[in-house]
């Protein structure tokens, strides 16, 4: 596992997208073309998609949310900014190795 940071991409967030039903098959596509994304799963609950993604700075992220023409095809999306974390693909942090 490769740390974003590392690739030049210390700007994380978590996006939690709602569609309408007919639609999230076409947003679930265009978001696993898109380089920035790094993750793109179905979920049950209020939301169809979870996405985990990654950008240069602040402001690709906010082009990212609204500017791509997914949007029009979504209801919500929440955006979460990743201020750290402890577990990757199954691996410790290594600050948190003994």
């Amino acid at each position: 596992m490769i740390e974003p940071v590392l690739l030049g991409l210390p700007v994380e967030a978590v996006l939690w997208v709602r569609t309408v039903p007919a639609e999230v098959e076409a947003v679930t596509a265009a978001l696993a073309e898109s380089p920035h994304v790094r993750y793109v799963s179905f979920v049950t609950g209020e939301r169809q998609l979870l996405v985990l993604t990654a950008f240069p700075d602040e402001a690709a992220l906010h082009d990212f949310v609204t500017r791509p023409s997914w949007l029009r095809e979504a209801v919500s999306v929440d955006v979460s900014m990743v201020l750290g974390s402890l577990k990757r693909g199954g691996m410790l942090a290594p600050w948190l190795r003994h």
